[in-house]
């Protein structure tokens, strides 16, 4: 995995494994779906649980980024 300032680059190697654990938590589910006459894709998206897991996520995050923000004195 690296970054750049405005994004984010992860290997394949690491992607899909984390979205197979994903889907076997019920986090997304994934399909098949046919691009072109000899072509398909694996296509992922979010279940309504892997929405609340994101929420949950992203809510101790940010309480998380207050912190150390106020620890080293940032304004937030």
């Amino acid at each position: 995995m690296r970054t750049t300032d405005e994004a984010l680059f992860i290997n394949f190697g690491i992607l899909y494994p984390f979205l197979e654990r994903m889907e076997r938590k019920g986090l997304v589910r994934s399909a098949w779906v046919k691009r072109g006459p000899e072509r398909k894709i694996h296509v992922y998206e979010i279940t309504a649980a892997g929405r609340k897991a994101l929420e949950k996520t992203e809510s101790t995050w940010l309480r998380v980024i207050k912190q150390l923000k106020n620890m080293i004195r940032v304004p937030a």
